[in-house]
């Protein structure tokens, strides 16, 4: 604050004997001539640019962090049962990470068999993608699935940078009619994938309806030697399947 500095002029002939008003008149007046002096000064930690405003008030876009089960279907083959979830992610701009899908195979009186959990995997945002699991003799005789899913937890889409996919997608034995064994054969690709990066390759199969009845899949573990990578996926797959697919998705 600057010092107030304000010369007030004195009259010689004032004496005791004048009032108390008489001296306060010109005191006043001289003070209004002279003004307060005081200059405002702005706290160093504080902004009034426009700029400032508008970035205190921007806020993230919202989003619907949610992962739900929209189809389920069951595949058979001799003593090998697959279970087959597709799990679409709702959220724009994040990623489900620590994904789980809890299935549990039932039989035909609706009594429970057997429980088992997928691999865990991350969900980009928007993904839908198809999760399965595979299971021997304790679903023997299963005629139906249920599936329920988790989450761990959430991230901005694509914080790592990393993605994969696969290309290439070609059947073997899908051509051939009856419930049996097919093997999927994709290429593997991405971004950012490091030596070490788990992925999960999930395989989908329908019939000429649309109906799921079959999948499987396969855990690779990137190796670097390459900018591609080979895989092949089994599937188990009841009657004939028209049309299967696959998906890619990191582990978690």
């Amino acid at each position: 604050m600057q010092e107030l500095k304000c010369q007030i002029p004195y009259n010689g002939e004032m004496t005791r004997s004048r009032s108390v008003l008489s001296l306060l008149v010109p005191l006043l007046v001289s003070l209004a001539a002279c003004g307060t002096g005081i200059t405002p000064t702005r706290s160093p930690g504080t902004s009034s640019s426009s700029s400032a405003s508008a970035h205190a008030s921007a806020t993230a876009a919202p989003d619907t962090k949610s992962v739900t089960v929209t189809e389920i279907g069951i595949g058979r083959y001799d003593l090998v049962v697959v279970g087959v979830a597709v799990v679409a992610n709702a959220a724009k701009y994040h990623d489900a990470t620590g994904v789980v899908v809890h299935f549990t195979a039932k039989n035909r009186y609706g009594t429970v068999m057997h429980e088992l959990d997928s691999p865990t995997v991350t969900i980009p945002a928007g993904a839908t993608v198809p999760i399965t699991v595979l299971c021997t003799d304790a679903c023997v005789g299963a005629s139906s699935i249920v599936a329920a899913v988790s989450v761990g937890a959430w991230q901005a889409h694509a914080a790592s940078g990393t993605t994969v996919s696969l290309s290439n997608i070609s059947c073997q034995g899908c051509s051939t009619p009856g419930s049996g064994s097919k093997s999927l054969a994709v290429t593997i690709s991405g971004t950012h994938l490091t030596l070490g990066t788990i992925i999960n390759e999930f395989a989908i199969c329908r019939t000429g309806q649309g109906t799921i009845n079959g999948g499987g899949l396969q855990q690779s573990v990137w190796t670097g030697a390459a900018t591609t990578q080979q895989a092949s996926i089994a599937v188990i797959a009841t009657g004939y399947p028209a049309d299967c697919t696959a998906t890619a998705v990191l582990g978690s």
